[in-house]
């Protein structure tokens, strides 16, 4: 088994960065709605709040591994928490635990400023990231569902507060 190792990305990494999330848009056959720049992702970890905070899984020195996350709040349980928005592992180092390896230092990391929980969404189409996150014990909610709302739909509602 390859020895990973695992770094926080910094503002230098935001090319990195945006080359694993084109690879993961493509994996998922989404690459029409990449339309982040490698700019971006110079926010990671910036300032005593930062947007968002990424962990990188190098082998031997190449990025084989992203967790894109920032902080959250969950209000039923007055509970700090963490959000995972990105998680993707090369095609090589697939089915080697990287991926269940990263959440884990994401957690602990949460765990250590006080976090009690982590979620993320997955792709409905996405069957084996499903099936892996299940096997690490993240279960499927069932008394929720996301919604969203962006691109024109988004600049209209929040027009709608100068109407109101």
């Amino acid at each position: 088994m390859t020895a990973y190792s695992f770094r926080p990305a910094g503002p230098d990494d935001a090319q990195t960065i945006f080359d694993l999330i084109q690879k993961l848009s493509e994996y998922l056959g989404q690459i029409e709605k990449l339309t982040a720049c490698p700019d971006d992702f110079k926010e990671v970890g910036k300032g005593p709040h930062p947007l968002f905070q990424a962990l990188l899984a190098e082998d031997q020195g190449e990025a084989v591994g992203l967790c894109l996350y920032f902080n959250s709040f969950s209000s039923l349980r007055g509970k700090k928490g963490v959000y995972v928005q990105d998680l993707f592992v090369t095609e090589a180092a697939r089915g080697s635990g990287l991926g269940r390896s990263l959440l884990a230092h994401v957690a602990k990391e949460a765990a250590s400023e006080g976090a009690t929980y982590l979620r993320l969404s997955v792709d409905v189409e996405n069957i084996t990231a499903q099936k892996a996150y299940e096997r690490i014990g993240l279960s499927a909610a069932t008394d929720e569902q996301i919604r969203k709302i962006d691109g024109l739909a988004f600049e209209q509602l929040a027009a709608l507060a100068d109407e109101i």
